[in-house]
């Protein structure tokens, strides 16, 4: 079987809000019914300059290639 995989990021800095976590449901379940299936997950900060970093989470997907 062969396999194709994607990387997407997720921003972090409002996580415990009920609208950022609808947003990742949204998002994930969009790519599930393309056939996506999350593989990991990796947390990651962005560098903004001199301000100092964002958290996100680097989420790695994959689906079968027929």
């Amino acid at each position: 079987m062969k396999w194709q995989y994607k990387v997407i990021k997720l921003r972090t800095g409002t996580v415990m809000q009920n609208k950022a976590l609808d947003k990742w449901n949204e998002e994930l379940n969009e790519l599930g019914k393309d056939g996506w299936e999350l593989v990991d997950v990796i947390p990651m900060h962005a560098q903004l300059g001199l301000a100092g970093s964002t958290p996100e989470i680097r989420c790695f997907l994959k689906r079968s290639i027929p």
